[in-house]
């Protein structure tokens, strides 16, 4: 018995009725208790030593010693212990130690999945249930339907993983502040199907729309009328490629591709036009040195707009993409290739 308890199962049932040659087994492996006569499976000293070496020993022990307060507090220490390295040990726990919440606290607070392990009243129970999405968040499909529609509840599934929107009730799936929370859900927490499970109106949102596909492009499929927005589906294809693929026929069979290389020419001429009438040279020289004086700033050095505010306005009335709108053209135009004629 020093090297594995569980061989009690083959010994003589002579063997198996000595208390000391039990307690050896016990001391080594919980499931030793489940080989031993009922008779010593109903002595409080062996129970205990079996329970103290594992929680899950209590399933074996008598109906009597099963609620005993001080078997069942020694079951418990030893199971919060177990399950605090493997939360789903608490599917082999016995029916009262699944029913006691700090057991379930401690084991879906190391495995949220295990929240389908909980008895009902336990699944039913919001701190349980917080403890639970704190860890894994699609763990919300095992929590009953009025804390799917809980906003705390389904706020701390999708900031865990966005993908938990699907669990969610009809109440949270058109709330503006929980679809946001899911779809901005960055790295492996991001799922292209995410935006799916919003509701109709908030796959009609821009900022929404936006967020989930700069998280991943390829969301732009559940975008509604937005894949004819030229904002959106750069944004998109600056995340993917791919993306190109929901856009509307018109932006797709190259309106897209088009309007990125234009938006590209355009910002380099403006360029070129800048160097000009910043250093009275032509729109083709090459640029000067940093030591000859900006025009635009000495005509501007005295009056209420900066040089930069200029320049910006040229930009705008000019239509030259600038800040958000040229990173995205920036990280969009290596994903995607001319039309050829």
């Amino acid at each position: 018995m020093g090297l594995d308890g569980c061989a009690l199962e083959y010994a003589s049932d002579e063997l198996k009725a000595d208390k000391e040659v039990v307690l050896a087994a016990v001391g080594q492996e919980e499931c030793a208790l489940g080989h031993a006569p009922d008779e010593l499976k109903a002595d409080k000293g062996v129970v205990l030593a079996a329970v103290g070496q594992n929680g899950l020993a209590l399933w074996h022990a008598s109906d009597e010693l099963k609620a005993d307060k001080e078997v069942f507090e020694a079951a418990k220490a030893s199971m919060i212990k177990a399950v605090g390295q493997d939360g789903l040990v608490l599917e082999y726990a016995s029916d009262e130690l699944k029913a006691d919440k700090e057991v379930v606290l401690a084991a879906v607070g190391q495995n949220g999945w295990a929240l389908w392990l909980a008895p009902d009243e336990l699944k039913a129970d919001k701190e349980v249930v917080l403890a639970a999405m704190g860890q894994y968040g699609c763990a919300l499909e095992h929590a009953p339907d009025e804390l799917k529609a809980d906003k705390e509840v389904v706020l701390a599934a999708v900031g865990q993983d966005g993908r938990a929107l699907r669990y969610a009730s009809d109440e949270p799936e058109a709330d503006r502040e929980v679809v946001l929370a899911a779809v901005g859900q960055g790295g492996c927490k991001q799922h292209i199907h995410t935006l799916r499970f919003a509701s109709d109106e908030l796959k009609a949102d821009k900022e929404v729309v936006l967020a989930a596909v700069g998280q991943d492009g390829r969301a732009l499929r559940y975008a509604s009328e937005l894949k004819a927005d030229k904002e959106v589906v750069l944004a998109a294809v600056g995340q993917n490629g791919d993306a190109v693929e929901h856009a509307t026929d018109e932006l797709r069979g190259g309106g897209i591709v088009a309007f990125v290389h234009e938006q590209a020419r355009v910002f380099a001429t403006f360029n070129h036009f800048l160097v000009a009438i910043h250093f009275d040279g032509r729109a083709s020289a090459p640029l000067p040195h940093p030591s000859k004086r900006c025009r635009v700033r000495m005509l501007f050095s005295h009056g209420p707009h900066s040089a930069t505010n200029f320049k910006r306005l040229i930009a705008d009335f000019a239509g030259v993409p600038r800040g958000r709108a040229w990173a995205a053209v920036l990280r969009a135009k290596p994903n995607l290739r001319p039309q050829r004629s």
